[in-house]
């Protein structure tokens, strides 16, 4: 009889591992999709400069979204066997750390993969522009400056010191004094043509000691019937020295609230901040892309 319940006693530790296994069984292994860098081009004659600000990487494997993610990054994966990965890239819209978007005009790069828990695939993703999107260049300050001061102190100059300037020949150089008053200026009769209906983004570089608006001015028949700021930048100094920062300017809504639009053009402002000598402002590769 002892030995029955010896028998017993020993079962139950057992009994009770193999219950344990049942409610919690062993959680699967990931496997490690690594992505350490991306490269990005353009067509510089179409598309102009390859300049951009891509943040972050957004990941979907067999269409489900594990994510956004900085690089460098290794982002697990509970998937095994062959699998389709794409990647998206994602900026800061309107530089804003807090709304990270996926950027819409650039294409995701896609690729299989076989997965297998524990191990690592390694992507480098190349992104380009989407064929459907349209980039249309304001000013990449290579051969002239289309714009103009626009009734008001200050002056915007094509400069091309190459210590001054972004990349290639030229970069646009706008500066206004203290106690000159306003400095604003415009594109000059572009009339560019963004839809009132569909997606709009400027983008351009860009470096200041001093705060400065960008905006839009939009046009029926000629007439100016609406003039907005869309976005008020701050001073890209460092070390009390202004470093150069690319930015995404989402311009759909306020394009959006001007259905009668024929066109628009695109202007500048800034007063000089309190404490400041002047306004400085260098510019470069300004596009309008939109679908």
């Amino acid at each position: 009889m002892k030995s029955i319940k010896r028998l017993l006693f020993a079962g139950i530790p057992a009994l009770l591992l193999a219950g344990c296994d049942l409610i919690n069984p062993s959680e699967p292994l990931p496997a490690y999709l690594v992505i350490p860098d991306f490269e990005f081009e353009t067509n510089l004659e179409t598309e102009g400069s390859d300049s951009e600000r891509i943040t972050e990487v957004w990941v979907f494997v067999n269409s489900q979204m594990l994510g956004a993610y900085e690089l460098p990054a290794e982002v697990p994966v509970l998937a095994e066997g062959s699998a389709q990965v794409d990647i998206f890239p994602g900026i800061k819209n309107n530089g804003i750390a807090g709304s990270r978007i996926i950027y819409p005009f650039y294409a995701p790069y896609s690729t299989t993969v076989s997965l297998e828990p524990l191990e690592k695939d390694t992507i480098l993703p190349s992104f380009v522009y989407k064929d459907n999107a349209t980039i249309q260049s304001v000013e990449d300050f290579e051969e002239g400056n289309v714009f103009t001061i626009d009734n008001s102190a200050g002056s915007i100059t094509r400069i091309t010191e190459p210590e001054l300037v972004f990349e290639g020949e030229g970069s646009g150089y706008a500066t206004v004094q203290a106690g000159e008053g306003i400095l604003q200026f415009r594109t000059n009769e572009q009339q560019y043509p963004i839809p009132v209906t569909r997606l709009s983004w400027i983008e351009m570089d860009y470096r200041c000691n001093n705060s400065f608006a960008v905006g839009l001015m939009a046009y029926d028949n000629g007439q100016l019937i609406k003039e907005e700021i869309i976005i008020v930048l701050f001073p890209t100094d460092e070390s009390g020295v202004p470093e150069w920062n690319k930015i995404y300017i989402e311009t759909s809504q306020l394009a959006a609230s001007t259905l009668g639009a024929d066109y628009f053009e695109m202007y500048f402002q800034s007063f000089v901040d309190s404490g400041n000598e002047a306004s400085e402002i260098w510019l470069d590769n300004i596009k309008l892309v939109y679908f």
